[in-house]
């Protein structure tokens, strides 16, 4: 018997004894051998013990786990054999150890831990792990701890322009005290540096749900595993630049990021699983996709990033989160205070680039077939500039000239009042500017002709004169420099 257990019969057997005024029924006996297992003859034994004042629980011998050289030599030979058997053979044949086999496996369960039996006799540190007891490590307040992963969809998708089906990649943003995702992007390939390192801007820059409520800002750490795409110089520099500790998880360490893994198995099991081209679909009796030869089928690239970011919004404002017992927005309004954000200027190295210049046009900028437009674009009328940009923000546009940050630039659609009558206030003031320039250059030319007329010598015989340009005038004037038809070749009815 263990010693607890020995300790609970003679509680038992103590209660019996006051209960039935000193006396032991054979009753009591036998219903404590059938619940601790043990024979009456056992339970006898040890009410006898009680009665003569011994020890109320067995003193136990001194042995080989009580020897601190001795249990270190134990636990060796245990480490570097193949079983318990081969280990106790080999310390008892140099006299380590002189009990039996079956005392010595008695004692070692008795007095090695569970946790640690397992390193020893399995994988060492993963199989330790996985008989351990773990304190729950999660944070108070938002943002004071991160976890980023990626992983390959399990779903095949055909792209927006091309027929060969491929199978997306998905970088994921997930704060630790409310279960709020922070970020998530879709890629046609395995994420890069620069991959991650946008979608931890987009992250950041956080954006505002439909009450308004701000989700974003710089977190404290980031923990992540040990990937190529968030171990790299990129990333380290951003984190750097944002002030955000990195914290990689130990390899092969899963539960370290046990947040952001099981969001990969929700958002498999409630989404993926679902759709045309999931991967661990139907399958025909030959293993193949059921999709094979319909391609037709699958989903658009496209579409997919659609769903995906329709399944986050309601995961992020109406699921509730089973571990917090509400949806991750009622956690983030309740505990998010005083939540540090990013400058744009912090930013703005960490924006994914475009490939190619772009020209600024008389409508502004077209890029990814939209139309973009803003105020501070008007001085770069037909120059080539820079864009950047945030992933999942398809509004807003980053244009600069080299590494000098210009303006932010909306659809044309959606410009703001202020905005538009900055640009035509803009335009009014530049046709004010040409028509004093070409009322100073009438001046001058009168001015010139007269001088012109004076000094010039007695001509000797008749010539034609040249015709001279007219000198402006204001009140008076026709054609391309009238004011008033002048601003409505510029500006345009509507602005008028």
């Amino acid at each position: 018997m263990r010693a607890s257990e020995r300790q609970a019969l003679t509680a038992m057997l103590n209660q019996a004894i006051a209960a039935g005024g000193g006396n032991v029924t054979g009753d009591v006996v036998r219903r404590a051998a059938d619940g601790f297992g043990i024979s009456t003859r056992t339970v006898h034994r040890h009410l006898k013990t009680m009665r003569d004042g011994g020890p109320a629980t067995h003193t136990v011998r001194a042995g080989w786990w009580s020897d601190p050289q001795t249990r270190q030599l134990v636990l060796a030979a245990v480490a570097s054999c193949d079983s318990l058997k081969q280990a106790w053979r080999r310390l008892h044949a140099d006299k380590t150890i002189t009990v039996s086999y079956p005392q010595f496996t008695r004692q070692y369960s008795d007095n090695i831990a569970p946790a640690v039996a397992a390193g020893l006799r399995g994988n060492g540190r993963e199989d330790y792990l996985q008989m351990s007891l773990y304190l729950e490590d999660v944070p108070e307040r938002p943002n004071t701890r991160w976890q980023a992963d990626s992983q390959e969809v399990p779903v095949w998708v055909r792209p927006d322009n091309g027929t060969a089906p491929f199978k997306p990649w998905q970088v994921t943003f997930v704060d630790e005290a409310t279960r709020m995702v922070m970020a998530t992007i879709l890629l046609p390939g395995p994420p890069g540096g620069e991959d991650a390192v946008a979608a931890l801007a987009a992250a950041v820059r956080g954006f505002r749900t439909a009450d308004g409520t701000f989700v974003g800002g710089i977190p404290q750490t980031i923990k992540w595993d040990n990937g190529t795409e968030f171990i790299n110089q990129t990333v380290t520099a951003a984190c750097l630049r944002l002030n955000i500790a990195p914290f990689p998880a130990a390899p092969y360490s899963p539960w370290q990021k046990g947040k952001i893994e099981r969001w990969h198995r929700t958002i498999q099991t409630e989404l993926y699983s679902h759709l045309p081209g999931a991967s661990d679909g139907p399958r025909s009796f030959q293993g193949t996709e059921w999709w094979r030869g319909a391609d037709t089928n699958l989903l658009p690239f496209s579409a997919l990033v659609l769903k995906m970011q329709d399944w986050v919004v309601e995961y992020n404002t109406e699921r509730v989160h089973s571990a917090i017992g509400c949806t991750p927005l009622t956690a983030w309004k309740a505990k998010a205070t005083n939540v540090a954000q990013a400058a744009p200027q912090q930013l703005f190295p960490l924006m994914l680039r475009a490939s190619s210049k772009r020209t600024v046009s008389k409508d502004g900028i077209r890029f990814e077939g939209r139309r973009y437009l803003a105020a501070g674009l008007a001085k770069y009328r037909g120059c080539k500039v820079d864009i950047r940009l945030l992933p999942l923000d398809g509004n807003t546009i980053y244009v600069f000239d080299g590494d000098d940050f210009i303006c932010e630039a909306v659809p044309s659609g959606q410009l703001g009042t202020d905005e538009r009558r900055t640009v035509v206030q803009q335009r009014h003031a530049d046709w004010q500017t040409i028509k004093a320039a070409h009322e100073r250059a009438a001046v001058v030319r009168a001015q010139t002709a007269v001088i012109n007329a004076a000094t010039a010598p007695p001509a000797t015989k008749t010539a034609t004169p040249t015709p001279s340009r007219p000198p402006y005038d204001a009140a008076g004037a026709t054609g391309i420099f009238a004011e008033s038809d002048a601003l409505t070749d510029l500006l345009g009815d509507d602005d008028l």
